[in-house]
């Protein structure tokens, strides 16, 4: 009969689940840091507010600190994953 480790199956669906959700939240801070940015480099009110009924507008440093750490959150994965590949098997 086949062996199968099923808390190693379970771990495998716990890590790409959790890897999905943290490459989604690098996926938005990317998004909102990038428009907050082309809305300061033209001149839009809207897009320099970052979040819709924010009554303060983002600045530009913290912009370029949404994109670089949505950035270094999907190296990260991508590190990881590969790292984890080639450990595996």
């Amino acid at each position: 009969m086949l062996r199968i480790n099923r808390l190693r199956l379970q771990d495998r669906f716990k890590i790409s689940t959790n890897a999905l959700v943290a490459r989604v939240a690098s996926a938005i801070a990317v998004f909102v840091g990038s428009l907050v940015l082309v809305g300061w480099c033209l001149g839009i009110e809207v897009l320099k507010r970052g979040f819709p009924g924010s009554p303060a507008t983002m600045k530009v440093n913290t912009a370029v600190c949404f994109v670089l750490s949505g950035v270094s959150l999907w190296l990260f994965l991508t590190a990881g994953e590969q790292g984890s590949r080639g450990a595996g098997e």
